[in-house]
């Protein structure tokens, strides 16, 4: 790659998002770290270069990368969310824990550090603390990130009136989205509300067509409603639209009815 002149640091930066954005992360490697070392201040700087190194599966060096910020006194709750996620992939729950209450001593007003604590909290096998961290967190600014993360854990432990009520948060404060009416479509056939539910897994093939989880989910549901007609109409109307979709969706659906029977009758004996 021949070596470019940058007037700014800010111009050296864009090239670098750009490189890394096309996933040319060889590439845009050394001219991160060219950016931290004309501007170690540089916040946007600092984070490219530790999400490099993340996207490079090198959290340790990532992770280096934030304490030498840190230690040279930049101060942002972005640098302390950062730590704390590379941590807590780490395995480090103790640092990821530290870095979190550090953001949110720094910035007590933001989203960012309680999601970052919350996420540990989960890890610690402690979800009714990180639930409430989240419920904090999703009245503050910047919030999305917060319910997209209360809809998850609220949806693995089966809390589904907390997906429900998260769900419908999101969607009227950020509008449609896929995977989140997918989650509310599965929050209320665990109510027992089946037209709001087959409603919901609609409503998500009409925001995303060609979502492979979205008309999965819709069959298994008409499949587990007992209504193979219609299940069987709509991968019907799925292949006339998109056969390699229905392909896939097809493949998808006989994988989750296998896992589902080998975990209903773990003894029986395979074919």
């Amino acid at each position: 790659m021949v070596d470019q002149p940058f007037t700014t640091t800010e111009d050296l930066l864009q090239h670098v998002v750009d490189l890394a954005d096309s996933g040319r992360l060889l590439h845009a490697l050394p001219l991160a770290k060219r950016a931290v070392a004309l501007d170690p201040m540089n916040l946007a700087a600092v984070v490219q270069l530790m999400n490099i190194h993340a996207a490079m599966e090198r959290l340790d060096l990532a992770i280096a990368v934030g304490e030498e910020a840190l230690r040279i006194g930049v101060r942002d709750k972005v640098l302390h969310f950062l730590l704390s996620g590379y941590r807590r992939g780490m395995g480090d729950l103790e640092g990821a824990e530290a870095a979190a209450m550090e953001g949110m001593a720094l910035a007590p007003d933001a989203a960012a550090p309680r999601i970052a604590l919350a996420l540990v909290r989960e890890r610690q096998e402690r979800p009714d603390e990180a639930l409430e961290l989240l419920r904090d967190a999703a009245q503050l600014p910047e919030s999305g990130m917060a319910l997209e993360q209360t809809i998850r854990i609220a949806s693995k432990l089966s809390r589904h009136a907390d997906v429900v009520a998260a769900c419908k948060s999101y969607l009227r404060r950020f509008g449609r989205n896929a995977d989140v009416l997918r989650f509310l479509g599965e929050a209320y056939f665990g109510l027992d509300e089946l037209r709001r539910a087959e409603r919901a897994f609609r409503d998500a093939i009409e925001e995303e067509p060609d979502s492979v989880a979205a008309n999965c989910s819709l069959v298994l549901f008409l499949l587990a409603s007992k209504n193979e007609a219609a299940a069987s109409r709509q991968l019907d109307a799925l292949l006339l639209l998109n056969p390699e979709l229905c392909e896939t969706v097809v493949e998808q659906i006989k994988e989750a009815v296998s896992a589902s029977s080998d975990a209903e009758n773990p003894e029986a004996p395979r074919s």
